[in-house]
């Protein structure tokens, strides 16, 4: 939650809105990533995970198919700060 939450006190700040975030999984799409950002002409889909977190084959298949269609989709852990910073920038 800590990290959710620095993630989209950057987004904000750097212009990313509308942002979309599923509060309750239950019931939804499995593997669907965590956050859906919007910025102008950019649409970034990011899953979160802990730095122990493991990514489900369902997540996999969410990130890969989305990049395959042209969307930008990543997987974010704590140590990426530079890198997320980098992408949503």
């Amino acid at each position: 939650a800590v990290f959710q939450a620095q993630v989209l006190q950057l987004a904000t700040a750097l212009g990313w809105g509308p942002i979309y975030h599923t509060r309750y999984s239950l019931g939804a799409q499995a593997g669907y990533p965590d956050l859906h950002l919007l910025r102008r002409e950019r649409s970034v889909f990011i899953e979160l995970k802990s730095m122990k977190g493991t990514v489900t084959p369902a997540q996999e298949l969410w990130i890969a198919a989305l990049g395959a269609s042209g969307h930008e989709a990543y997987v974010f852990r704590p140590s990426d700060e530079d890198r997320i910073r980098e992408v949503l920038s």
